[in-house]
């Protein structure tokens, strides 16, 4: 009797447990190792514990990255099929529109991040799927038939190895990089993390007097002086800092820029919407009577950091993953999944989409290529 094709899978993240789903529901043997105590623990944090699962406008232009190599991995998991899979989960979901765009954010209809990793690990549970907590691995080695697996005290053999181990954001959540020594040993190509959706300062001085505003405007980023791109939504004002969606999604290609020594200047325009009019009544008792200004141009001088970022851009380069099936150019039987893959998306519930994308038809592939 033939023996089912063993999987590991590293990292029982959003994408590790999507993959280990999708592998062990075609057969396979799938073992997952995770160094922290839990499962998930990212997830848990998401959509501010509500966990926004998927988008209604899921499509490659609310990604930063290669477009093709991203919209080869949607074709395969539309917002419909997101939805259905859950469905079969049976976790109960609800979409609520954005007032700012007009698409639709999928969240579990009890708004807990829990509900949704528990429906996700009891599947993978349901499924014979083996979970290994506290497994710090210390090597990781290619054989003829597969691969071998060293932690402290345990080895395990692999026919094929999914790597889900995710960024850098949040690095309390398990996100620390540990795995990525390993990464070098393979040959595997790597670009450093970098935050993003994250928080962006500036020494501005008008930023003291506008602490604690929110405001409906529109972003545009500045690098160099020449526009990258613009956002729109609510503005939070901040101290030292300015955040709110508009300027999360402006915060990746904004990061970028000053780690290569770039200028990055954020202009704000603000909405004459009854909200931000009400908000000039509150500005102008704090201000002894100034008006609230229309425009603000922000010099930009870092962002909040990894502990402050919902995700990060680099990875694994795309041109060394086949867009077809996840697996590595350079390793065969090695594939990726989920953060680790050089692609970060926008606010809204795209990279947790992208993550359950890349994690089932990284599974999929791994458990039929015998």
């Amino acid at each position: 009797m033939n023996r089912k094709k063993r999987i590991v899978i590293v990292g029982a993240g959003a994408s590790g447990l999507a993959a280990s789903i999708r592998a062990a529901s075609e057969g396979a043997a799938v073992t997952v190792l995770e160094h922290m105590e839990e499962s998930g623990k990212k997830l848990l944090l998401t959509g501010n514990r509500k966990c926004n699962l998927s988008n209604t406008d899921v499509s490659a232009e609310h990604y930063y990255g290669d477009g093709e190599f991203v919209s080869s991995i949607l074709s395969g998991f539309q917002f419909e099929l997101c939805q259905l899979f859950f469905k079969s989960l049976g976790l109960e979901t609800e979409i609520v529109y954005n007032a700012y765009d007009g698409t639709g954010y999928l969240y579990p209809s009890s708004g807990k991040a829990e509900d949704v990793r528990d429906a996700l690990l009891r599947k993978a549970l349901s499924l014979g799927v083996r979970f290994e907590y506290g497994c710090k691995l210390t090597g990781i080695d290619v054989t003829d038939g597969g691969f071998v697996l060293e932690s402290a005290s345990e080895s395990y053999a692999a026919d094929a190895l999914i790597l889900a181990c995710g960024s850098n954001a949040h690095p309390e959540t398990g996100s620390d990089s540990s795995i990525y020594p390993l990464l070098k040993e393979l040959g595997v190509g790597f670009h450093s993390f970098l935050p993003a959706l994250v928080p962006l300062y500036s020494k501005a001085e008008e930023l003291e007097a506008l602490k604690g505003i929110r405001c409906d405007g529109h972003c545009r980023l500045l690098i160099d002086g020449f526009p990258e791109k613009e956002a729109y939504g609510q503005i939070q004002l901040n101290a030292h800092s300015v955040s709110g969606i508009p300027v999360l999604n402006l915060s990746s290609p904004a990061v970028r820029a000053l780690s290569q020594g770039k200028e990055v200047r954020l202009q704000i325009r603000f909405f004459p919407t009854e909200y931000n009019i009400r908000q000039n009544a509150v500005l102008e008792r704090r201000l002894d009577g100034q008006l609230f200004p229309q425009t603000l141009e922000l010099p930009i001088h870092k962002s909040g950091g990894f502990r402050h970022a919902q995700s990060c851009s680099g990875g694994i380069p795309v041109d060394e993953i086949d867009p077809e099936t996840l697996e590595s150019r350079k390793v065969k039987g090695l594939y990726f999944a989920g953060e680790l893959i050089g692609v970060d998306g926008e606010c809204g519930g795209y990279n947790l989409h992208f993550a359950w994308a890349s994690g089932m038809l990284a599974g999929s592939c791994a458990a039929q290529k015998a």
